[in-house]
């Protein structure tokens, strides 16, 4: 079974069932409902297809599929990846340009395909059962089967407390996974086989790729990111955005804007507490009289951290960041404009904009000293507090992997001073041997270090926290995320980009700036990034909503046993005092308490 929120109203529900298999499909009511059947068939119905996605170059295959003899009925995106299953089998999965998660049922061939897109936008989970395979593009409609065991994924707990995330492939939930992006998943006769069929390009060796001029590497970026913006505005639904100071959702916006001829609805985040926005004290494309936008401005307050329940529903992950907060006043807003939202997500993992590629830069430089010397300097007394990442990374094997990628994004200091209970910190720390890394191409060994980080970045944070919880939340209102820089196409053109063109000395996304300049205001071309992120600290010194004071309440820790009630009440008297600074690690125990009572206990969202 493949669903969208099957929980929420504003969704069209079809159904199919053929012997032993179940396709339902939920559409958020923006998809066209004259489209066609859905799920999808080809002629004869022996292969079924539900979509979760839209896929951008349908029209394009729709065409060679008629020229080939097919008959399609419809405008139906389902029924034409069921054709061109119907002629390639699983290599269709090739031809697809889109955001996508899919199962086809081969009725021939008793075979079942899942698949996911390549960069991970939309999701897809699945458990194996005794009685075989079941699958949603939520995790509540898997875990509404009785044979699905609601059971604590000890291992991912860890990796949420040291990340601040759950880490993909794993769920909070040991019988249920998620698939990777760019895999596919077949299941036939009862066995599951998983391949990967997609993945993110090594660097190029090409010498014709080192010898292209900038001018050249900038006009090649700047066709394609204007062809993405404007595949993605394929259909008759007006789109809007998501718009804040930065380039990245400037150049977005500037782009579409090209393609209307009346204002662009455009969404945008400030914050009652100052130093947290990306708007606050600079201009946006709103402040510029050429640019033809209808702005919506929504305003984060203190009684926002009430609203956590309800995000964390339709996220179904906890967080420590409180970024699905923002996401849902964000959805609510672009949804009384639009049903369809781009945004500039992914463009700092494509094109190294985020600080640790600068720090991992510069201590790079610092590897031919003797390990003995560089782990002397990192004693000295300026390398103590807030530049204990560089302490840390003088100190740590030069290699890129696993450890110093999580000690670049300085996650490595999450997992000290845990208030975990006794029982429970002996659990995460068994649970986490053998030690889990991720799986590297065989030339891994042999890329620069700018192209090792991206990898981690597109494979850890990318998928799991960056656009991890962002369309089940957007799906919650209908709306549908469309996010130009994480088109394959552009990814693949991006990874033949010299390093040094995307990090040009202290210059984060140089190559970037270049190439939207032409349709952008200098200031907010050249602008630094100055990222997005939720008041945590702040929501949790303010006056405290009901449901947090009673899931942070002794008796309700001592009930769910992963955290000390000593502890937590320790940190949050001396995070609430000002005398310490615990909002991440506090909203990590609230986040946690909240995924327990509504998932874990099954006892759903709080009233």
């Amino acid at each position: 079974m493949l669903r969208f929120q099957p929980d929420h109203d504003d969704h069209d529900e079809a159904c199919r069932i053929v012997t032993g298999v179940a396709f339902a499909v939920q559409s958020p009511r923006m998809v066209d409902r004259e489209a066609g059947e859905e799920p999808g068939v080809n002629e004869d119905r022996s292969i079924l297809v539900a979509l979760s996605g839209p896929i951008h170059n349908a029209a394009e295959l729709r065409k060679e599929l008629r020229a080939a003899g097919h008959r399609l009925t419809s405008s139906s995106d389902a029924e034409v990846i069921a054709h061109l299953y119907e002629d390639v089998g699983a290599g269709c999965l090739d031809r697809l340009r889109g955001a996508f998660s899919l199962a086809v049922w081969d009725v021939r061939g008793r075979q079942l395909l899942l698949a996911r897109d390549r960069l991970g936008v939309k999701p897809l989970y699945y458990a194996e059962t005794p009685d075989g395979l079941v699958f949603a593009s939520e995790q509540k409609a898997v875990l509404s089967f009785p044979e699905v065991q609601r059971e604590l994924n000890v291992r991912s707990l860890g990796h949420f407390l040291s990340f601040g995330f759950v880490v993909g492939p794993d769920t909070l939930f040991r019988a249920l996974r998620q698939l990777p992006p760019g895999c596919r998943l077949t299941y036939r006769a009862g066995k599951v086989s998983l391949e990967r069929y997609w993945d993110f390009p090594e660097p190029s060796s090409s010498v014709e790729d080192r010898r292209r001029s900038v001018s050249a590497w900038t006009e090649m970026l700047r066709d394609k990111l204007e062809a993405s913006v404007s595949l993605r505005l394929h259909n008759d639904t007006p789109a809007g955005a998501w718009l804040s100071g930065g380039v990245d959702s400037s150049a977005v916006v500037a782009l579409m804007a090209r393609h209307r001829s009346g204002p662009l609805p455009v969404a945008m985040l400030s914050f009652s507490f100052a130093g947290f926005d990306e708007v606050h004290g600079q201009s946006t494309l709103l402040d510029h009289p050429d640019y033809p936008l209808q702005g919506r401005v929504v305003v984060c307050t203190p009684a926002d951290l009430s609203r956590l329940p309800e995000a964390l529903w339709y996220a179904e992950e906890p967080t420590t960041s409180g970024l699905e907060v923002l996401r849902l006043l964000l959805v609510e807003a672009s949804a009384r404009d639009t049903r369809v939202v781009l945004a500039g997500e992914g463009a700092d993992e494509v094109f190294g904009g985020y600080l640790w590629f600068l720090l991992d830069k510069l201590i790079e430089r610092l590897s031919p000293i003797p390990p003995v010397v560089r782990r002397a300097v990192a004693g000295f007394p300026v390398f103590q507090g807030r530049f204990h990442r560089v302490r840390s990374l003088l100190s740590a094997p030069s290699v890129m992997d696993l450890a110093r990628y999580r000690i670049l994004l300085g996650v490595h200091r999450l997992t000290h001073h845990q208030p975990l209970t006794a029982q429970m910190r002996a659990c995460v720390h068994d649970a986490a041997e053998p030690a889990w890394e991720l799986p590297l191409p065989q030339s891994f060994p042999r890329w620069d270090r700018f192209s090792q980080l991206q990898y981690y970045e597109g494979h850890i944070r990318l998928p799991s926290f960056v656009i991890g919880t962002l369309d089940r939340v957007a799906m919650a209102r209908s709306v549908e995320m469309r996010l130009p820089f994480l088109d394959h196409e552009l990814v693949e053109l991006a990874a033949r980009i010299p390093p040094a063109l995307k990090l040009k000395g202290l210059r984060e996304k140089y190559i970037l700036r270049q190439a939207v300049q032409h349709v952008l205001p200098r200031e907010i071309a050249q602008r630094r990034k100055r990222g997005l992120g939720a008041p945590v600290a702040a929501w949790l010194r303010a006056e405290l909503p009901e449901f947090a004071h009673e899931l942070l309440s002794s008796p309700a820790l001592r009930r769910s046993g992963y955290f000390d009630p000593g502890t937590v009440a320790r940190m949050l008297s001396e995070h609430r005092a000002r005398r310490q600074d615990w909002g991440y690690r506090l909203m990590g125990v609230l986040a946690v308490q909240l995924w327990d009572h509504m998932f874990l206990q099954g006892k759903g969202p709080l009233p």
